[in-house]
């Protein structure tokens, strides 16, 4: 049984090497598919393919004249094809490649008899010249080809759907988030009437008090920060407890107290003499009886009570009615916040980094800088921070600062070991 088993046994053969694949590897199978596959080609297509005419054929008995049998006889002494030998061999109707048309007997057409072409199943005129049917035929043949742009970029389905699967350049899907709307702020913000430099008194003071407003809150900002930073004044920090008494805070005290809990203990240990110890209260079994039916009795009432209340829902269908209306009014009005606060959120900036966004100082002219004309104007401003702000607002680039230059470890010194010795210079002084 082993040697049994032995054969049965594939043998493993290293493949590290291409020699290897190529004499180990088994494509038969692969091979005896694509020799079937030429072979339905050579005959004409697949037999699931074709007609049952083309396959099949009925065969009707003829009384035939005797010199019909005449010339059966003669052809009976050739060997008859079998039909699964005619099948085999090459359909005329299949045009072969790089094909010529064959040349036309007049003496055969004259008399009638029919000639099969292999190129094509029309019969070709005599009178005609070969060259204009040759013309004819690539005329035909560029009218077939549909000629198409290569690096077109429409999608043009046409040839086999294998070809096409891998040739064809498919267009990528967009994601939903590429129509997303960032923000509804416009690109160019429109300057208030009270920044032109021929402004209202009324348009002008409008500005005034928005800028004064800004620069109120900043103050109150900057006094809070000042508050939560105060220094203690030298009487508060004279008042302030040691480190010592800030880290040992409340340990002596609880020593103390154990220390008196045990002299107690002791003491009264003393007195009596023997430890007593409390016996723990045993139920009876008529307690617990008594314990099990009230527990029964209160799980019955309970269900009952369930049941009763499922009864008279029945009842309550009108105010139940009312309470999912007002359920779905709840959520309506859920839904319209929310897209209120969407809506809201896309006319202010986001916060997409580290910093948060901060709006550009008003730009203003005081009462005493308005000229009046536009020749002598005052420029305020900077149109590159503008539009840097601008960005920012948009949620189209995080808010930054400026990161100034900085050193990443201490500056080191040396001293060198000529620092206190005398130059040449000063020598040459004191020889002198």
């Amino acid at each position: 049984m082993a040697s049994e088993v032995n054969v049965l046994k594939k043998k493993k053969y290293s493949k590290k090497s291409k020699r290897n694949w190529r004499k180990q590897t088994d494509i038969k199978d692969v091979e005896e598919f694509l020799e079937e596959v030429r072979r339905d080609e050579r005959t004409g297509g697949p037999a699931a393919d074709k007609a049952d005419g083309s396959l099949f054929f009925v065969d009707t008995i003829k009384l035939k004249t005797p010199d019909e049998d005449k010339s059966v006889t003669k052809r009976s002494r050739k060997r008859k094809l079998l039909k699964q030998d005619e099948l085999l061999l090459p359909d005329t109707r299949i045009k072969p490649v790089g094909s010529k048309k064959p040349k036309v007997n007049k003496k055969k057409t004259k008399k009638g008899k029919d000639f099969d072409s292999e190129s094509s199943d029309e019969e070709i005129p005599a009178d005609k010249n070969r060259n204009q049917v040759k013309s004819k035929e690539k005329k035909e043949q560029k009218e077939s080809r549909g000629y198409f742009d290569l690096w077109s970029t429409e999608d043009k389905l046409q040839g086999d759907e294998h070809y096409l699967k891998i040739t064809r350049k498919t267009k990528i899907k967009a994601p939903k988030t590429v129509k997303r709307k960032v923000t509804e702020l416009p690109a160019v913000e429109v300057a208030a009437p009270g920044a032109s430099y021929n402004p209202t008194f009324e348009e002008h003071q409008e500005l005034l008090q928005k800028a004064h407003e800004v620069e109120v809150k900043k103050n109150k900002r900057i006094e809070k920060l000042n508050r939560q930073l105060q220094w203690l004044s030298k009487e508060e920090a004279s008042d302030l407890p040691t480190w010592e008494e800030e880290m040992g805070q409340g340990l002596f005290d609880e020593i103390k107290n154990d220390d008196d809990k045990a002299h107690d203990d002791d003491d009264d240990n003393d007195d009596d003499g023997v430890i007593t110890i409390k016996s723990a209260q045993r139920k009876t079994r008529q307690q617990r009886r008594k314990e099990k039916e009230e527990m029964k009795q209160q799980l019955e009432q309970e269900a009952e009570k369930k049941l009763k209340l499922k009864e008279n829902e029945v009842f309550r269908i009108k105010s139940l009615k009312k309470e999912i209306e007002a359920k779905e009014k709840e959520i309506k009005q859920k839904l319209q916040k929310k897209e209120e606060l969407k809506e809201g959120e896309l006319k202010k900036p986001k916060r997409l980094g580290r910093h948060g966004f901060e709006e550009a100082a008003v730009e203003i002219q005081l009462s005493d800088e308005i000229t009046g004309n536009l020749r002598s104007i005052k420029p305020e401003g900077n149109l590159f921070a503008d539009r840097f702000k601008s960005l920012q607002k948009r949620n189209l680039i995080e808010p930054r600062k400026p990161v100034l230059p900085h050193r990443k470890y201490a500056k080191k010194e040396y001293v060198k070991k000529s620092y206190d010795k005398p130059c040449v210079k000063e020598i040459a002084a004191e020889g002198k």
